[in-house]
């Protein structure tokens, strides 16, 4: 089997790359240790994803 696509270790830096900048920024809606769903709100982390490259099939 063939897998093809990004590394997987470059799409996890950027992804935390962007949601931290977010953060930064005041986008946080839950504090503490949470999941990016509950950190971001699920429309925020739909476009965290998109902004990096990632995109529903």
């Amino acid at each position: 089997m063939v897998v093809e696509g990004p590394s997987p270790y470059n799409v996890t830096a950027e992804l935390m790359a962007v949601a931290g900048h977010r953060l930064a920024l005041g986008a946080g809606r839950t504090p503490g240790v949470v999941g990016p769903i509950d950190g971001l709100g699920a429309d925020d982390f739909i476009a965290v994803c998109a902004e990096v490259g990632l995109a529903r099939v």
